[in-house]
C-alpha cells in the first residue's frame, strides 16, 4: 500500500474507535468521489473501511497519519475510517499544503493521488511493482529534485511522484514556469497513467 508520511507539525494524532458523523459524511463522499473517477476501471474497488487492512501494513502510530491508501494486490483503494484525517479534511490538507508536503490543499487531492496509484498500476503493472519494490532509490538524482520541487510527497520516491503528478495534472495546479515540462519528462520515464 501507498504510505502516507506524518505531519511532523508537532500535533499527534491517535485512531478513533469510531468515525464521527461527520467524519462518516466525509468518507461517504469521498466514496462517491472515488466511483466517478474510476468508473472505467471496474476491476479497482473502494473500501470504506480499510483500518484493519493500514493498520496491518503499516501499524497502528502511522495508521493514525494515513487516512486513504491504494493495495495494489487486491487493487483496493482503502479508506482509513478510524484516521482523524476524514473530520475535517479541509484543515488537514491546509496545514500539509503549507507545508510543502502535497502540491495542492484540496481536501480531495488524497484521493486523488490514491487514483493515480491505481491507474498507474492499471496501465503498466510490471513498471508500477518495480517502482514499488525500489521505494525510495530513485535511478537520476536530479528526478528527485524536480519531484522535491512539485512537493515533497512526490519526492518520497518514483511511484509517490507519478501519483502527486497526476493529482496535479488532473487538478491544473499551476506549477512555475518550465517546471511542469519538466516533470512531464519524469512522469514519461516512469511511464505515469494517461490524464483520464
Amino acid at each position: 500500500m501507498a504510505r502516507t508520511p506524518r505531519p511532523n507539525d508537532g500535533s499527534s494524532w491517535s485512531l478513533v474507535n469510531q468515525p464521527s458523523n461527520k467524519a462518516q459524511r466525509n468518507i461517504g463522499r469521498a466514496v462517491k468521489r472515488l466511483q466517478a473517477w474510476l468508473h472505467d476501471l471496474p476491476n479497482v474497488k473502494i473500501n470504506p473501511n480499510g483500518s484493519k487492512l493500514i493498520i496491518a501494513d503499516v501499524g497502528p502510530a502511522r495508521a493514525a497519519y494515513c487516512g486513504i491508501a491504494y493495495d495494489p494486490e487486491s487493487r483496493t483503494i482503502e479508506i482509513n475510517e478510524r484516521c482523524r484525517f476524514w473530520n475535517d479534511p479541509k484543515k488537514y490538507m491546509r496545514s500539509q499544503h503549507k507545508a510543502g508536503r502535497y502540491c495542492s490543499d484540496r481536501p480531495d487531492h488524497p484521493e486523488m493521488h490514491e487514483v493515480g496509484h491505481a491507474r498507474h498500476h492499471h496501465e503498466n503493472a510490471n513498471l508500477y511493482n518495480e517502482l514499488r519494490a525500489m521505494g525510495g532509490i530513485w535511478p537520476v538524482v536530479e528526478h528527485m529534485t524536480l519531484a522535491a520541487r512539485l512537493s515533497l510527497r512526490a519526492a518520497v520516491s518514483p511511484i509517490e511522484f507519478v501519483s502527486e503528478f497526476y493529482a496535479a495534472r488532473r487538478f491544473k495546479i499551476e506549477l512555475e514556469p518550465g517546471l511542469g515540462a519538466a516533470l512531464e519528462v519524469v512522469y514519461r520515464t516512469f511511464r505515469g497513467p494517461s490524464w483520464g
